[in-house]
């Protein structure tokens, strides 16, 4: 068994590449950069690929001939998507493209799981669960670029019989990641802690989000990679909400020394989803459930931002 891992240099492509070759899994990894040193391993062929290159891909692919494929490779912040639309729809969509066409050429039995977007859907007007057949509705372009791409691999699947599965990740955490609210705040706490003035200065407090683990998170990309449906689409969430809020809450408790929490009218955003929870029954009814605790998670993104030299204030 072979797996291909696109988008290699990105947070749960990196934590999966660890959890594939753990298990012994033969597994090449795609990505524009070079291999970091932690990954470096026997069973691992880092190849650098720019999906934008069909030729390149194409070769790669001819050589690769892989089992299964997990498609991480994307342009995934919002607001990089405003600052340049193009370079955005080329990394989700025409790389997209390039991929399953060297797929169809060389490897079209070959299980594409592709990771998607819960920023797919639109807000629940009562704020309860989205399950998979939720409207979709895209606030950013970001949004409307991974419908596309979805879109697209989804249609490329049927017409051309090629087993193509996606996954919708909500919101997923953990040590490494960069530039979400769990990892920000955290920084500021380890900041805070390091500080003559141990002071959190914050902003839009209620927010609701579905956070899972990023261990969680990797064995359901190997679940759905054995036992999800072609054509199906599968969300990845734990079915419950935090506040930002409440991750603060919990990082002020967990604080080496007493913090105080300022609310700073400039950081104070209008919030377009105030709540987002994901409906995981599909991806439950493959034998997948989340193992870590909310409260665990947000503990190892502390411990981790108290290991770097540097954190944010």
């Amino acid at each position: 068994m072979k797996s291909l891992v696109t988008g290699a240099s990105g947070f749960i492509a990196k934590h999966l590449i660890r959890r594939l070759l753990a298990d012994g899994t033969q597994t090449v990894a795609w990505s524009r950069g070079s291999a970091p040193k932690e990954l470096r391993h026997e069973s691992l062929a880092w190849q650098t690929i720019d999906l934008l290159d069909a030729g390149q891909v194409n070769d790669a692919m001819e050589s690769a001939k892989p089992d299964h494929v997990f498609h991480l490779s994307a342009q995934c912040l919002p607001k990089v998507s405003w600052e340049d639309p193009t370079g955005t729809f080329d990394a989700n969509v025409i790389g997209t493209i390039h991929l399953l066409n060297a797929l169809q050429r060389h490897a079209p039995k070959a299980r594409l799981i592709l990771a998607s977007s819960s920023a797919l859907y639109a807000p629940h007007p009562d704020h309860q669960p989205i399950r998979e057949d939720h409207p979709l509705e895209g606030a950013s372009l970001y949004a409307i670029s991974k419908m596309a791409q979805e879109m697209t691999a989804r249609m490329w699947g049927r017409k051309y019989n090629m087993p193509v599965v996606t996954v919708r990740p909500f919101f997923v955490i953990g040590p490494e990641k960069r530039g979400d609210v769990c990892a920000d705040l955290a920084q500021r706490v380890v900041y805070a802690e390091r500080s003559e003035e141990p002071v959190i200065r914050v902003g839009n407090l209620a927010a609701v989000r579905d956070f899972v683990d990023i261990t969680d998170a990797v064995q359901a990309f190997r679940v759905i990679a054995e036992k999800g449906e072609p054509d199906g689409v599968y969300n990845l969430a734990r079915g419950s909400g935090w506040s930002v809020g409440d991750v603060l809450e919990y990082y002020r408790i967990s604080a080496m020394s007493p913090l105080e929490i300022k609310v700073d009218p400039a950081l104070l955003r209008p919030v377009d989803e105030p709540v987002k929870i994901g409906d995981p029954s599909k991806l439950r009814a493959l034998g997948w459930e989340p193992a870590v605790p909310v409260e665990m998670a947000l503990a190892k993104i502390l411990d981790y931002w108290r290991t770097q030299d540097q954190a944010d204030g």
